[in-house]
């Protein structure tokens, strides 16, 4: 009132005491997540249940405290959300650590708060590889590649939940499950057996390696094909003759040895004598030759002694399964024969390369005492004589022929053969021809050139291989060879008579899918000479 009395009054107000602040729960499942489009933890979901307030705020910061993302509900509870990983202006955050808050402040001054720290993004490639060590193996128990050993190629080690590894047979039935938590071996052996220990089929079989990460990432990688193999090689021989008398006369002077084989690496043919000691051995690659002539010589080119003498094939395939075919006996028996006399090599390349440079004359005589004198007459395929030796008193010595004629020249590629006549102080002479050999100085001859120099080995790819094209003369053997930048073998070819085309997808003999890099290829073949292209 005032000094006259005049009186005045307000209305009624209302005063809300509030000492309660507002009530907020946070939570997610995980806290790791790779926000990369994969479908896998893209998202981070955000569990919230809270009382009504005029506003709430949610933020998102990095661990140094900046602002990236921020959230507001007007008087409403705080609702559940999923973070895309994005940024107020709709940019991906980068991987890092962050965290989540959501407050409020009511009209009384009382604030309400809940937090999640450590949010990881984690969109790190995690590619991973799965080699394998062998591409065939027998588990047969005999020691020999009874295993093989799949390598898990994961660059990204750290956050892995679990991991497995699935063998599946042809029809991409699963056989056998190995699996893991947190971390991967280096190395897995895989012992043919399903996951009740039975030994598989034999057969073809693939590994698939799945690696689950915290932050969602799922890759997966297969491995090369890897066969169980459990069957050994076959092999078959059968010789022409019993009894051969490799003495010139033309009767009987070489024996056919007939062969039957299965298709694998390498195989080899032995010759024993009666002591068991090798005395000629042959190698094949894929298939031994259906047949090959034996003229009694040993691998020195000396002709071997009367005798009886064992034949057999061994080979060990690509899965160590081994085989020694069923010895057949041969024997020698030249007793009626004075003199015998063998060239060796067959071919030679007198041309100064240090490689089959010359045949070797090797007499073989009955009688080595009381020699009055001996000559060599070396011929051509008409029958001319090129080149004569000569000498007295004794046993005629080896005679290497370095190819030169009696007038100092080079004697042409040809068919030649050497004759031995021996006159002996009894008046005896007798005669032998030596088996026909060859002057071969012609170097084997290819061509060989690339569609292309630069290609991807990939499913997606218009190019997954290169085209390796040749051409060739035809020779014994062509052996190609890929190898890495540091001259490391790869994988190899061969080719019996022409080198052919074909098309490296960019793998190693076992299958495995070889790096990003620079490569080189190699052919080379020896001809019957000695002289050798590469």
């Amino acid at each position: 009132w005032d000094d006259n009395n005049n009186r005045g009054k307000s209305g009624l107000g209302t005063v809300v005491v509030d000492v309660t602040p507002p009530a907020v729960t946070a939570s997610a499942p995980y806290l790791i997540f790779s926000p990369d489009g994969d479908s896998n933890k893209d998202t981070l979901p955000i569990a919230q249940t809270g009382s009504s307030e005029d506003v709430w705020t949610g933020t998102i910061r990095t661990i140094a405290g900046d602002t990236v993302r921020t959230y507001t509900w007007k008087n409403s509870a705080p609702p559940s959300f999923e973070w895309d990983g994005k940024t107020d202006p709709g940019t991906f955050a980068p991987d890092g650590v962050y965290s989540y808050s959501v407050t409020a402040t009511d009209r009384a001054g009382n604030a309400g708060t809940a937090q999640l720290d450590n949010i990881i993004i984690d969109t790190r490639p995690t590619p991973v590889g799965l080699t394998i060590d062998l591409s065939f193996f027998s588990p047969n128990g005999d020691g020999v590649k009874d295993t093989v050993t799949f390598t898990p190629q994961v660059p990204v080690a750290t956050g892995i939940e679990t991991w497995s590894l699935a063998i599946a047979d042809e029809k991409g039935a699963a056989r056998r499950t190995i699996s893991g938590k947190l971390s991967i071996p280096a190395a897995i052996p895989w012992d043919g057996k399903d996951d009740a220990g039975v030994l598989l089929p034999e057969g073809a079989y693939i590994g698939t390696l799945t690696v689950l990460y915290v932050n969602g990432k799922n890759p997966k990688a297969s491995s090369p094909s890897v066969t169980i193999d459990v069957t050994a090689p076959r092999a078959a021989a059968k010789a022409e003759y019993d009894v051969f008398s490799p003495n010139g006369d033309g009767n009987k002077d070489t024996v056919t040895i007939f062969q039957d084989t299965s298709d694998e690496l390498f195989w080899t043919g032995t010759i024993r004598n009666s002591a068991g000691k090798d005395v000629k051995s042959m190698v094949w690659r894929g298939r031994a030759d259906d047949k090959w002539v034996w003229d009694g010589k040993g691998d020195d080119g000396s002709l071997l002694p009367d005798g009886t003498y064992v034949y057999s094939m061994t080979s060990t395939d690509r899965a160590g399964n081994s085989v020694t075919s069923t010895p057949i006996s041969i024997r020698i028996d030249t007793e009626e024969t004075p003199v015998r006399v063998s060239a060796d090599p067959v071919y030679f390349s007198p041309n100064g390369d240090g490689v089959k440079d010359k045949v070797r004359i090797i007499p073989s005589l009955r009688v080595t005492a009381g020699v009055d004198s001996w000559t060599f007459r070396i011929k051509n395929a008409a029958g001319a004589v090129v080149r004569t030796f000569t000498g007295r008193s004794k046993s005629p010595d080896e005679i290497a022929w370095d190819g030169i004629d009696d007038t100092g020249k080079h004697a042409p590629d040809g068919q030649y053969n050497a004759t031995l006549n021996v006159n002996y102080v009894n008046g005896n002479t007798p005669k032998a021809d030596s088996n026909a050999f060859f002057i071969d100085t012609s170097a084997p001859q290819i061509d060989v050139s690339a569609d292309a120099l630069l290609f991807s080995p990939t499913a997606d790819s218009k190019l997954p291989g290169v085209t390796i094209k040749q051409s060739s003369s035809d020779e014994d053997l062509w052996e190609g060879e890929m190898r890495s930048s540091a001259g490391q073998h790869l994988r190899g070819w061969f080719w019996k008579g022409k080198a052919a085309d074909f098309t490296w997808d960019g793998k190693d003999e076992n299958g495995n899918l070889m790096p990003d890099g620079y490569y080189t290829y190699v052919i080379k073949a020896q001809s019957k000479g000695g002289t050798t292209t590469s």
